[in-house]
């Protein structure tokens, strides 16, 4: 994913031919965009992809829009995917129902925005649609790999015995 802006474009010119619904896209350019790693670009990618195919499958909407902002003076990346489909009950998508749900889909989009330490909130009524914001602080993003580093790391320590200051910040 070398050029993020590009396949998210062709993530939803895709969609539009496949699901035969008309998509509309904004995507602002500042530079966070390509400063994510490959992992990072992945979790957003496919939550993108999981609002717009959860909105073909559920909500037979007309249209759907995604918009892509980086706000570079508090360093934050916004996603918004919005349809005008039918919507659903706004209570079966709060944490406690979530825990509980048998949607991987929505489990899997809180779980990849918690490893972007972001948030994820999903909106939705019949008369509007289903409304779903990603916020990802840039300077926060941890790498998977990163932070397997530091479990394997903090493990290591403490099957020797051994401490470190480092790894005592996360625990």
């Amino acid at each position: 994913m070398e050029d993020f802006r590009l396949s998210i474009i062709e993530l939803i010119a895709n969609f539009q031919s496949i699901h035969n619904i008309s998509c509309t896209y904004h995507i602002t350019e500042n530079g966070l965009l390509e400063k994510l790693n490959t992992e990072q670009k992945t979790h957003i990618y496919r939550i993108i992809q999981e609002a717009m195919t959860n909105a073909a499958k559920h909500a037979n909407p007309s249209e759907i829009n995604v918009v892509v902002r980086e706000e570079v003076s508090s360093n934050f990346i916004y996603c918004f995917i919005t349809d005008d489909g039918c919507g659903f009950e706004q209570q079966s998508f709060s944490p406690k129902n979530l825990e509980k749900s048998t949607k991987l889909g929505l489990k899997g989009m809180e779980s990849r925005a918690l490893l972007l330490k972001g948030n994820l909130s999903i909106s939705s009524d019949e008369e509007t649609g289903t409304h779903v914001k990603l916020s990802v602080p840039h300077n926060r993003i941890l790498s998977l790999t990163y932070l397997y580093f530091l479990t394997t790391f903090q493990c290591l320590n403490y099957f020797q015995r051994q401490t470190c200051s480092f790894c005592d910040l996360f625990d």
